[in-house]
C-alpha cells in the first residue's frame, strides 16, 4: 500500500493530527494519544481537546480496530466534530479477513471494505434503522485493500478466488472518510 501517497493526497489544512500515535507519531503531525509522550495527553473514548471545525486532517494508524463499536461511534463524532468543514479522516487498519485482525487479542473490531460506510449517517437516515445513535454524515472517498505479498503477483480472476477462499489475502485497509455538512448532506 502506497500509504504516503494516500496521506499526501488528502492531508490538508494547518492542524493535523496523529490519534493514537504511540511512539510512531508521523512527522509534522501533532501526536495524540494516552501512552507515550504525545503532543497531546488523551483518550479517544473521552471528549477531545480540540475546538469544534478546527483540524484539518485526522490520521489513525492501526488503532481503531483495538476499540468497541459503542466506543468507534463515540470516536467518529469527536472527528467529526473537531474536523474543519470538508476536513478528512484517514485511517489504516488490519483487515478482517486476515491475522492481523483476528489473531491478536487486543483486536476488538474488524474492519472490511464497507465497514466506514457503516459509520455514516446516510445510511441510517435512509434505512431509519440508527435511530437514536450520534452517526454523522460521512462520505468516504477512498478504500483500499492491501493484497498480501503471497498473493499480490495473482492475475484478477486468481485474486478473486484466493480472497474468497483464503483468510489471509489481504493485509491491511485504508480509507478516507470526508465531513460533510450536517445540514446539506444528502440521503442519496
Amino acid at each position: 500500500m502506497e500509504l504516503d501517497k494516500l496521506v499526501e493526497k488528502y492531508a490538508e489544512g494547518d492542524l493535523k493530527i496523529d490519534i493514537g500515535c504511540g511512539t510512531r507519531k508521523r512527522p509534522g503531525w501533532i501526536g495524540c494519544d494516552f501512552i507515550g509522550s504525545p503532543d497531546v495527553l488523551m483518550d479517544l473514548r473521552t471528549t477531545w481537546p480540540f475546538r469544534d471545525n478546527t483540524v484539518g486532517t485526522i490520521y489513525s494508524h492501526h488503532v481503531l480496530e483495538h476499540f468497541q463499536a459503542s466506543d468507534l461511534i463515540h470516536i467518529f463524532s469527536e472527528a467529526w466534530r473537531v474536523l474543519e468543514p470538508d476536513g478528512c479522516l484517514i485511517a489504516v487498519v488490519p483487515h478482517g479477513h486476515s491475522d492481523l485482525a483476528v489473531g491478536d487479542p487486543q483486536h476488538l473490531f474488524r474492519w472490511l471494505e464497507w465497514t466506514p460506510k457503516r459509520f455514516c449517517s446516510q445510511i441510517y437516515d435512509k434505512s431509519q434503522m440508527g435511530q437514536g445513535l450520534n452517526f454523522k454524515p460521512w462520505i468516504v472517498e477512498e478504500v483500499v485493500a492491501e493484497p498480501h505479498k503471497d498473493f499480490a503477483s495473482y492475475s484478477k480472476e486468481a485474486f478473486f478466488f484466493a480472497k474468497q477462499h483464503f483468510t489471509n489475502a489481504f493485509n491491511h485497509l485504508a480509507f478516507v472518510m470526508r465531513k460533510v455538512d450536517e445540514g446539506t448532506h444528502n440521503s442519496d
